[in-house]
Protein backbone atom coordinates (compact mmCIF):
# COMPACT_ATOMS: atom_id res chain seq x y z
CA UNK A 1 0.00 0.00 0.00
CA UNK A 2 1.19 3.85 -0.31
CA UNK A 3 0.71 6.76 1.95
CA UNK A 4 1.74 10.14 1.47
CA UNK A 5 4.46 11.17 4.16
CA UNK A 6 5.44 14.63 5.64
CA UNK A 7 8.35 15.21 7.81
CA UNK A 8 8.22 18.24 9.44
CA UNK A 9 10.74 20.77 11.39
CA UNK A 10 13.68 19.84 12.99
CA UNK A 11 12.60 15.79 12.26
CA UNK A 12 13.35 16.69 8.87
CA UNK A 13 17.22 16.45 9.08
CA UNK A 14 16.74 12.75 9.36
CA UNK A 15 14.05 12.61 6.23
CA UNK A 16 16.12 14.91 3.61
CA UNK A 17 13.47 13.90 1.12
CA UNK A 18 11.00 16.22 3.17
CA UNK A 19 8.15 14.21 1.41
CA UNK A 20 6.56 12.06 -0.97
CA UNK A 21 4.86 8.69 -1.09
CA UNK A 22 5.89 5.43 0.71
CA UNK A 23 5.15 1.88 0.29
CA UNK A 24 4.42 -0.47 2.58
CA UNK A 25 2.91 -3.92 3.54
CA UNK A 26 -0.54 -3.67 4.53
CA UNK A 27 -1.11 -3.36 8.42
CA UNK A 28 1.81 -0.93 8.99
CA UNK A 29 1.56 1.04 11.93
CA UNK A 30 2.84 4.19 12.24
CA UNK A 31 5.68 3.47 14.64
CA UNK A 32 6.74 0.84 11.92
CA UNK A 33 6.63 3.94 9.32
CA UNK A 34 9.19 5.93 11.76
CA UNK A 35 11.53 2.55 11.65
CA UNK A 36 11.39 2.63 8.19
CA UNK A 37 12.08 6.03 7.39
CA UNK A 38 15.03 6.03 9.61
CA UNK A 39 13.86 8.68 11.96
CA UNK A 40 14.77 9.05 15.74
CA UNK A 41 12.44 7.48 18.75
CA UNK A 42 13.56 9.80 20.72
CA UNK A 43 12.02 12.12 21.83
CA UNK A 44 8.89 10.23 20.46
CA UNK A 45 7.64 12.29 17.19
CA UNK A 46 4.01 13.34 17.01
CA UNK A 47 2.26 11.26 14.24
CA UNK A 48 -0.86 12.91 12.37
CA UNK A 49 -2.78 10.97 10.10
CA UNK A 50 -5.66 12.47 8.27
CA UNK A 51 -5.07 16.07 10.16
CA UNK A 52 -5.74 13.94 13.49
CA UNK A 53 -2.78 13.06 16.01
CA UNK A 54 -2.45 9.60 15.94
CA UNK A 55 -0.70 6.91 18.14
CA UNK A 56 2.11 4.85 17.32
CA UNK A 57 -0.19 2.01 17.49
CA UNK A 58 -2.02 3.40 14.61
CA UNK A 59 -2.83 1.31 11.98
CA UNK A 60 -2.31 3.02 8.37
CA UNK A 61 -4.54 3.03 5.96
CA UNK A 62 -3.76 2.82 1.72
CA UNK A 63 -3.63 6.16 0.90
CA UNK A 64 -3.07 7.83 3.70
CA UNK A 65 -1.21 11.07 4.66
CA UNK A 66 1.08 10.67 7.25
CA UNK A 67 3.28 13.80 8.92
CA UNK A 68 5.59 13.56 10.92
CA UNK A 69 7.40 16.15 13.81
CA UNK A 70 8.89 16.28 17.32
CA UNK A 71 6.19 18.06 19.74
CA UNK A 72 6.96 21.48 20.69
CA UNK A 73 8.24 22.42 24.01
CA UNK A 74 8.85 25.77 25.46
CA UNK A 75 8.10 27.70 28.67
Amino acid sequence: MKVRVKVVGPLAQFYPAGEGEVELPEGTRAAQLIDVLGLPRFPPPVVVVNGRQAREGTVLQPGDEVSLLWPAGGG
